[in-house]
């Protein structure tokens, strides 16, 4: 049994894990602060004096035979005083798209506010502008959300048709909150 830590746009870390169902081995990283802890049926995590570096997605996995399995996991947000608890997250679309084509845009928000609360643009950034360029947004909308307790993942969707070179540029989204703008990798 292996835990994990994830965090938006990484590869899952390993944590620590059991080895034949009674050696702990605790990776160097987490090793400080992050205690594991053998029970009845699996290992027990439990961080200590946690930090803003913490937040993410933990999770066990288990390998047997040659097949995995993972648990749904727990997202830990550390909360600040000043901290905006949004992560955005945007995938990637290849380096070029021809005229003609269209292509969908995701940007993906975990919050721990409600979709409600938030308000989501679209930014084009073209080398010919000074500035991005505002091209869509979305507010109030909570479509496609998913809530787990204390966190909320939202899904948005941008469809944009290439026409021409006009329509070329990197597409930013970003989240509003709290007088606050969190971008996307675009």
């Amino acid at each position: 049994m292996i835990w994990y830590k994830q965090q938006f746009g990484e590869l899952p870390q390993e944590v620590g894990k059991i080895i034949a169902d009674r050696d702990i081995k605790t990776s160097p990283k987490f090793i400080s602060r992050f205690n594991l802890e053998k029970i009845m049926n699996g290992i027990s995590l439990t961080i200590v004096r946690i930090q803003k570096s913490d937040e993410g997605l933990y999770f066990c996995g288990v390998s047997t035979w040659g097949k995995s399995e993972f648990s749904t996991g727990t997202f830990i947000a550390v909360k600040g005083d000043e901290d905006v608890k949004v992560s955005v997250f945007q995938s990637s679309v290849s380096d070029s798209v021809p005229a003609g084509a269209s292509v969908t845009l995701q940007c993906s928000v975990l919050s721990e506010s409600r979709a409600a609360e938030l308000q989501v643009l679209w930014f084009r950034a073209a080398p010919s502008q000074s500035h991005p360029q505002i091209i869509y947004t979305h507010h109030n909308s909570s479509l496609q959300c998913e809530s787990e307790s204390s966190t909320h993942t939202c899904v948005y969707n941008l469809s944009k048709n290439i026409f021409s070179l006009n329509d070329t540029g990197t597409y930013y989204c970003a989240v509003v909150l709290c007088g606050k703008i969190i971008f996307g990798n675009g």
